[in-house]
């Protein structure tokens, strides 16, 4: 799906779209896939979708509350919250939160090389 020239006059229904869009799609992206959709929404001036996800009721603190990501997107949502630095996360937040992201990857690295000794 490509955007719009300038998604601004598109309305809400157009960047509630392109969010469906993008969430329907993240689970089959690589990571430099993911990136590279999140600089062309800045580069629009447009937020990040990990910020619009945060704006939905405190994504991030079900996440902590868990203590893992559930699901690719939930991988994602964490990576975009690392990498942003203008999103409000506290120290202790910052913390689990990369320790969350370490831990999903180990896991993904486990199930794709289940007999690979490094993967532990």
């Amino acid at each position: 799906m490509r955007m719009s020239e300038n998604p601004k006059n598109g309305g809400l229904a157009d960047l509630t779209e392109v969010f469906r869009h993008y969430l329907s799609m993240a689970d089959t992206w690589t990571v430099d896939q993911h990136s590279r959709y999140e600089i062309e929404l800045r580069r629009r001036g447009l937020p990040s979708v990990s910020a619009m996800m945060a704006r939905t009721p405190k994504s991030h603190l079900k996440i902590l509350e868990r203590g893992r990501a559930a699901n690719d997107n939930e991988y994602y949502f964490v990576r975009g919250l690392l990498a942003d630095a203008d999103f409000p996360l506290s120290k202790t937040e910052r913390i689990e939160l990369t320790r969350i992201e370490s831990e999903f990857e180990n896991r993904s690295r486990q199930r794709s090389n289940p007999t690979d000794p490094g993967a532990n």
